[in-house]
C-alpha cells in the first residue's frame, strides 16, 4: 500500500512538471472585422525567444515557458 501511495505521488508531481502547450488561431482584424485567418504570422512569448509561425489555416501551437504571460 505504501508503494502504491508513492507511485501515485510521483505521477501527480510529474504531471505538474509537464510543459503547457497553447493552441490558437491568428485572425486578420482589418477595419475591426474578422477578414479570415493569417498564414505565416509570427507568434512569440513576450520577453522570450520562444516563437512559432502559423500554418496555412492560421493555427499555431507554442510551448509556454515558466513565467510567460503574454503572446505577441
Amino acid at each position: 500500500m505504501k508503494l502504491f501511495k508513492i507511485i501515485v505521488l510521483l505521477i501527480i508531481l510529474h504531471s505538474g512538471l509537464k510543459a503547457q502547450t497553447i493552441h490558437g488561431t491568428v485572425w486578420d482584424m482589418t477595419n475591426g472585422k474578422m477578414n479570415g485567418t493569417l498564414a505565416g504570422a509570427s507568434v512569440r512569448w513576450k520577453g522570450s525567444n520562444i516563437s512559432t509561425i502559423t500554418d496555412t489555416k492560421g493555427h499555431y501551437h507554442i510551448t509556454k515557458p515558466d513565467g510567460a504571460r503574454w503572446l505577441i
